[in-house]
Order: structure tokens, then sequence, then C-alpha cells
């Protein structure tokens, strides 16, 4: 009669053996496709630490390109944010025109006040009707 796998890893581990997974499962199941006797079982051999090893790189890879997203968004956040404390009169004046809380007569009359000088709004065209 065959020890199941758990027995044959507990005798194992009681042998002192490096004991894989693999390694158990060949002896269970016999020689079959992962064995080395087979040109298969060679070949899936080798390539099993390729892929081992591809599979740490792209997992580093993926992770590193994550942290370094996070940090530019981070930084961009951070910039915004510092933009928005250290802004000065002028770009506070032209931030509420855009948002449209000031019209432009008084954009440009805090304008002037602000870089201390006389601007006159220009007046509107007029178009001839003919």
């Amino acid at each position: 009669m065959r020890p199941s796998v758990g027995e044959a890893l507990a005798f194992d581990t009681l042998e002192g053996d490096a004991v894989t997974l693999g390694r158990v499962l060949r002896r269970e199941l016999g020689w079959g496709i992962l064995s080395s006797r087979t040109v298969t079982g060679w070949i899936l051999n080798m390539i099993e630490p390729l892929l081992i090893v591809g599979i740490v790189i792209m997992g580093t890879v993926f992770y590193m390109r994550a942290k370094w997203r996070r940090r530019a968004r981070n930084a961009a956040r951070l910039a915004a944010r510092n933009a928005m404390q250290h802004s000065t009169g002028l770009e506070l004046l032209a931030r509420r025109y855009a948002r449209g809380e000031i019209d432009r007569e008084e954009y440009l009359q805090k304008r002037s006040d602000i870089l201390g000088y006389q601007v006159v709004a220009p007046r509107p065209s007029v178009v001839a009707r003919g």
C-alpha cells in the first residue's frame, strides 16, 4: 500500500531531506510528464525556474510603477496646494475672474489698483449697420 502525500511529506521531513511538493508528487504519481526522464519533463524542469524569476520581476516592476505613480500624484497635489497658499494678489484676482466671481470691469479696476496704474476699460465697438 502506497503512503498518502501527507504521510510521504511527514516521512521525508523526519528523514531530514529537503522536501518539495513537486518531488513528493513526482514520487507519488510516478514519473509522468514532470519526470526528468521524458523530453517534456526535461523542458518543463528547465523552464520552471525561468517562469518563477519572470513572475518575481514582473511583480517588482508593477509594484515600482504603482509606487512612482502614487508619488507623482502626491507631488502634483502638494504643488497645487503650495501654489494656492503662496499666491500673489494678482493671481488670486485672476482666479476669481476666471471662476466668474467678478466681472471684467471689477477685475480691471482691482488689477490696476494692484499694479498701481490706471487702466482704461476698452469701449465696446459699434458695428455700423447698413
